[in-house]
């Protein structure tokens, strides 16, 4: 089964964002997948998420593990060491990530969730700002790279337009970095609440007017990561055993 192509477009966002990959040596034919999952807001351990091995070329299912106390931690053994794998990992309320990986590796991973209060997402301006700031003077083209790997994330409208608001009011001495990124702005003169309910109804099929008052950016954005979602779903061939079958439930 061939992958879709913007399923490889979120694969490659996920490297960028939200693993840390490091090789490890292990004689062939008994490889081991390993590493941790945390919250990607304050780094606390998520304890029961699920880590999904698949074969790379057609996304059979081959095993699955739920990660332990205390420190998110999971272990994967009996791979094929040199061989590629589609792995995901997920937890109930929180955006599912993938990734390609060579075993053997160890995988660190963080998820955020993908609908919270105001003051998760506060944290997550912060982090935001980090990156922006881990190589020096944030620039235009910096924030432009980063703000677009999270509009393109599974993260719900709301929570984007949360961090657009609060990265616009921390950042108001420096307008030039958004300058020319309409999304951003797009987000952060968007009200949460109502980008929330109008998300809902395209979810759910709703005719609800609400959608007719969201700017027509964040409407492509919402039924662009439906259809994602829809795709990623639809090439996965669900297994009893997998705790990854249907992250997004």
């Amino acid at each position: 089964m061939k992958i879709p192509a913007i399923v490889w477009i979120c694969v490659a966002l996920v490297l960028v964002s939200g693993h840390l990959q490091r090789p490890v040596s292990q004689s062939k034919g008994n490889a081991t997948l390993e590493g941790t999952i945390s919250d990607s807001v304050g780094g606390s351990p998520l304890v029961g998420a699920g880590v999904t091995v698949r074969t790379e070329s057609d996304l059979v299912f081959v095993k699955s593990t739920l990660t332990e106390a205390p420190r998110g931690t999971y272990e994967i053994n009996n791979l094929t060491a040199g061989k590629k794998y589609w792995v995901s990992f997920c937890k109930e309320g929180y955006v599912a990530q993938y990734a390609s990986v060579t075993v053997p590796t160890k995988m660190d991973t963080k998820l955020t969730l993908r609908r919270a209060d105001k003051v998760y997402w506060i944290g997550k301006t912060h982090d935001f700002i980090a990156v922006l700031n881990d190589t020096g003077q944030a620039d235009q083209e910096r924030f432009k790279k980063t703000w677009q790997e999270f509009q393109t994330s599974a993260v719900s409208a709301e929570g984007k337009a949360y961090v657009a608001r609060d990265l616009k009011n921390q950042l108001r001495d420096k307008p030039g970095l958004w300058a020319d990124v309409k999304p951003f702005t797009a987000y952060a003169d968007a009200d949460p609440g109502k980008l929330e309910q109008a998300e809902r109804a395209i979810w759910l099929n709703n005719n609800d007017p609400i959608v007719f008052s969201v700017d027509p950016v964040i409407l492509v954005d919402m039924r662009t990561g439906k259809e994602v979602v829809a795709r990623i779903r639809g090439d996965k061939q669900p297994s009893p055993a997998d705790p990854c079958s249907n992250p997004y439930q």
